[in-house]
């Protein structure tokens, strides 16, 4: 799960994650009592460093030839059944090590996957390995696709033929049951971990994947399957998206004129930064004239901690023109030396050359206020904008309890430069009063997470926005 807080190393600052490479000059001749001597420093330097990680491990109770390790690898190396090098087993070791530390530090590789041809929906699951659709990207191969058949659970001879006059699609809430990536057989993914059915997913090489969902009603249970067949495109990522006012029902009350729209936040990127921005002009400028705003955080599980502050300048409450503290970071800096950092409002954010600027919406619309959707897929930046929202504009949430994820991470690049490795080193806190009133960093959420009200507490599926059971539970608090 992406972090609130990707703290860069100096190491990495001076190793980036990609590095475009530079046309070489053409070498000049060198003299040999320079390369002599430089061949000289290179040993010399190699040599203090060995000596130097020979003192650090004996310092720290770690034997230098680590004889454990190596006699595994010669069990493995003669008795495994496929050829494993020294490298690779360094690396499998590397992982087991940290990622067995807690569920946030670990390694990951330093070379992003390419993108490729999407289907156009992204999934949540549950601890029961239960897959449900959490978004659909509109204007695509998912949000195009019609359920070409329904079949009956329990008895797949009863099968009723669909058309696109039947109108059926694929919704948020939808459970994926199979899969045929060949196009004819079907296979069972329910049960199947997340991380296994999106590699799945991910690498399948079929352009035309089937697609198999149940559907369910108020908790209910269709009794049929309903099948689609998905032909993967190339689509436009974005990471936030808004709906009018029309498209979700968001008239509140005409007669005092309450009217609300919809942003739909996915991740905190420097790309969903642009997004984001672009959504808020969209709400601006709605024909409808919106002056609520239902802010969906559901499955968004964080990001860049400048990002969340930049966006929660439009939302987070201020009739200065001030930056708001929004969280503050107590983390390791180094040998259990800790140190308190404080995270604000941003009013600008520099993104492909230019500036966005950001001001809070209500110094420009009468009335404004926000409503926040938010399930346990919710974590880290989505959570500290929670927190922000509660104490700032005493904002409801409506859903069920978020992740819990109330620490951070810093970043250093490995030998090698395959692998970055990400280490938990802080916790993070949200705002709260004391007994007399005065802001105090005290909360944190981690493991906790933020639960709404009984009232507001929906675990219902969610479905298509104009008739989402959470927004229509937004739209009543936002009425009053």
């Amino acid at each position: 799960m992406d972090d609130i807080f990707q703290e860069v190393s100096e190491e990495q600052n001076k190793q980036p994650l990609m590095m475009p490479k530079q046309e070489q000059p053409e070498p000049k001749p060198k003299k040999v009592g320079k390369t002599i001597l430089f061949t000289v420093l290179v040993i010399m330097l190699a040599v203090a460093m060995f000596v130097s990680g020979v003192f650090y491990a004996s310092s720290m109770g770690i034997s230098g030839d680590m004889p454990m390790l190596i006699q595994a690898y010669k069990l493995l190396d003669k008795y495994y059944y496929k050829d494993i090098t020294w490298s690779e087993f360094q690396e499998i070791a590397t992982q087991a090590v940290t990622g067995s530390v807690d569920r946030f530090t670990g390694i990951v590789e330093a070379t992003p996957q390419e993108s490729g041809p999407s289907l156009g929906f992204t999934l949540s699951s549950d601890i029961y390995n239960r897959h449900s659709v959490s978004f659909v990207v509109p204007d695509s191969p998912a949000a195009k696709a019609f359920a070409y058949q329904k079949v009956r659970r329990g008895n797949e001879s009863d099968k009723v033929e669909l058309t696109e006059s039947d109108n059926v699609k694929m919704e948020i809430g939808d459970r994926v049951y199979a899969l045929a990536l060949d196009g004819e057989t079907w296979t069972r993914v329910e049960n199947m971990t997340s991380a296994n059915l999106r590699a799945l997913l991910s690498t399948s090489e079929s352009l035309v994947i089937g697609v198999r969902t149940i559907k369910t009603d108020g908790g209910l249970e269709d009794a049929y399957y309903y099948d689609y067949l998905i032909v993967k495109e190339m689509i436009q990522s974005k990471y936030a998206y808004y709906y009018s006012c029309d498209t979700i029902g968001g008239v509140i009350d005409e007669a005092t004129g309450k009217k609300a729209g919809l942003i739909k936040l996915v991740e905190f990127s420097e790309s969903a930064c642009l997004d984001f921005y672009n959504c808020v002009q969209e709400f601006r400028q709605d024909a409808a004239h919106p002056n609520k705003l239902i802010l969906d955080l559901r499955d968004n599980g964080g990001g860049d901690a400048d990002i969340l502050g930049f966006i929660a300048k439009f939302l987070v409450k201020n009739e200065g023109s001030g930056e708001l503290p929004l969280l503050m970071l107590n983390s390791n800096t180094g040998n259990g030396k800790f140190e308190e950092t404080y995270y604000s409002t941003l009013s600008d954010y520099g993104y492909d050359g230019e500036y966005l600027n950001a001001v809070y919406l209500g110094k420009s619309i009468e009335d404004f206020e926000v409503v926040v959707l938010c399930n346990d897929g919710s974590a880290s930046s989505s959570e500290a904008l929670i927190g922000a929202l509660q104490y700032y504009n005493n904002a409801t949430i409506v859903g069920n309890t978020t992740y819990g994820k109330g620490v951070a991470q810093k970043v250093f690049p490995l030998s090698g430069g395959k692998y970055y490795l990400y280490i938990t080193n802080g916790y993070y806190y949200v705002p709260t009063n004391d007994d007399k009133g005065n802001l105090q960093w005290t909360k944190c959420i981690h493991g906790v997470g933020f639960t709404p009200e009984e009232a507001n507490y929906l675990t219902l599926p969610a479905d298509e926005y104009n008739k989402d059971p959470y927004v229509k539970r937004a739209l009543a608090v936002l009425k009053g």
